[in-house]
């Protein structure tokens, strides 16, 4: 399992250290705790703390860090750099020492693209005596305040970022959901008849994992299985598990939405958006090729063998065929005919869909996969012509941002090969994204009528 909190604290005084940690355990905040001795942060991190989004961390972790914030920042920052993914975290300082506060932030901020930090999206600071009392470095107990004191102080803090507040109720919505269903299917399989209850629930779990996609496909994918089986209940119970109170947490959001309608912030492009709503870029080097909406590059070693043994016919030859217009726009035919380096610039690809039936009944003996092209915004002229595609059998899954440029995908509903499951790993593929469930659907719905499917979120 991968690391996972959603709080951390950071110290270089094991008492006090064990104080927070206790304090934010009883306010209803789980902590991992990490101690800074010698210089050096134990346990080490050695990979980025999955979920985290409040970080609590002393302002002074060196004996000499009083006198030379940089000693405080050497410990401080790789701490964040390794800490943290690219998600957005909140940083609160606690300490006796409220005058250092502003220094060390601003030190913080001024060197966080040489430490290679991303820099948090509110800074904090809780004063160590409004939550200790006869606090002193000599003494041998340290008393701790009340936890309601102590939670609303750290809730006054998060409320710097009530954005950060309300993605944080949200998320904990999710994972209370993921606990109600693991519950329920545990309190079903309680029954005395059943036998020991583990043994009960882990029969229950492969039976629903067998009934999702069948036998065989539940042993050769055992997670899959589960989340076909488990997502459905899941996504209704988060969907009707509204809070009891949703606080202030989503006032700025209903704020913002008050007034006229919204654009897109600036910066993020509806390629950028589509590349999360519609694909997913892949960065596990370990993805299988054939997993269901995985699109995947055709290596350049066997580029030429590839298609003349699965298609008969040579890229250049199959790409104008079948992608670019023909007909009333000839003179783009022709330009596209005699430019050399389209074929190039427009990249074959092949996007995994077996079918829906075999998946569920367990009768998968081929991998299906459909012919796409990933190509660049100015070369999309070459494939469409007045707002349509060369074909009615071409789907388009949008402009996506890849690489660091906007790409579109066109996707073909009538070129596909069926291969044996025999000879699928040494297929010579490169997973590069992957369809969201809904546009995998959207695919599927063209694939076997040319009509589109409503409901997948588009962005202009």
């Amino acid at each position: 399992m991968r690391a996972f909190a959603r709080v951390v604290v950071l110290d270089d005084q094991q008492k006090h250290l064990d104080i927070i940690v206790r304090a934010l355990g009883k306010a209803g905040f789980g902590a991992i705790s990490y101690l800074v001795e010698d210089g050096a942060v134990t346990p080490e991190v050695v990979e980025p703390c999955n979920g985290l989004r409040l970080i609590f961390s002393d302002i002074h972790l060196t004996p000499t860090s009083g006198i030379s914030g940089i000693d405080n920042i050497g410990i401080l920052g790789p701490f964040l750099r390794n800490i943290t993914t690219s998600g957005p975290y909140g940083l609160i300082f606690w300490s006796k020492f409220a005058e250092d506060e502003a220094e060390i932030v601003q030190t913080l901020k001024d060197r966080a693209q040489d430490l290679g930090i991303q820099l948090p999206v509110f800074f904090g600071f809780i004063d160590k005596k409004a939550v200790l009392t006869d606090l002193d470095d000599e003494a041998e107990e340290v008393e701790e305040t009340t936890p309601n004191n102590f939670r609303n102080l750290i809730l006054a803090e998060i409320a710097k970022c009530p954005t950060l507040r309300a993605v944080m109720e949200w998320e904990e919505r999710a994972f209370l959901a993921a606990n109600s269903v693991s519950n329920s299917l545990f309190k079903i399989s309680e029954s005395p008849q059943n036998g020991a209850p583990e043994d009960s629930w882990s029969n229950l779990i492969a039976f629903l994992a067998q009934e999702a996609v069948g036998k065989t496909n539940a042993q050769n994918d055992p997670l899959r299985a589960i989340d076909n089986a488990l997502l459905p209940i899941l996504e209704d119970q988060f969907r009707y598990s509204l809070p009891s109170n949703t606080s202030n947490a989503f006032d700025q959001i209903k704020e913002k939405l008050s007034g006229s309608r919204l654009s897109l912030p600036p910066g993020v492009s509806p390629a950028k958006l589509h590349s999360y709503y519609l694909v997913e870029t892949l960065t596990d080097s370990n993805t299988a090729h054939q997993l269901r909406g995985t699109i995947s590059a055709i290596e350049k070693d066997d580029f030429d063998k590839f298609f003349s043994q699965c298609f008969a016919s040579k890229w250049r030859n199959l790409m104008l065929d079948e992608f670019i217009v023909q007909g009333p726009n000839r003179e783009t035919f022709e330009e596209a005919r005699k430019d050399k380096d389209l074929p190039v610039r427009i990249s074959p690809c092949l996007i995994a869909l077996s079918p829906e039936c075999d998946d569920v009944q367990g009768k998968v003996v081929t991998q299906r996969y459909l012919l796409g092209v990933i190509l660049n915004n100015e070369d999309a002229r070459f494939c469409e012509h007045e707002g349509k595609l060369a074909r009615d059998a071409l789907h388009s899954i949008g402009k996506i941002e890849y690489n660091g440029s906007e790409k579109l995908i066109i996707v073909s509903c009538r070129r596909f090969l069926a291969i044996p499951t025999s000879v699928i790993k040494s297929m010579p593929l490169t997973p590069l994204l992957r369809l969201r469930r809904a546009m995998i659907d959207e695919l599927s719905h063209h694939y076997t009528t040319y009509t589109r499917r409503p409901g997948v979120m588009r962005f202009s």
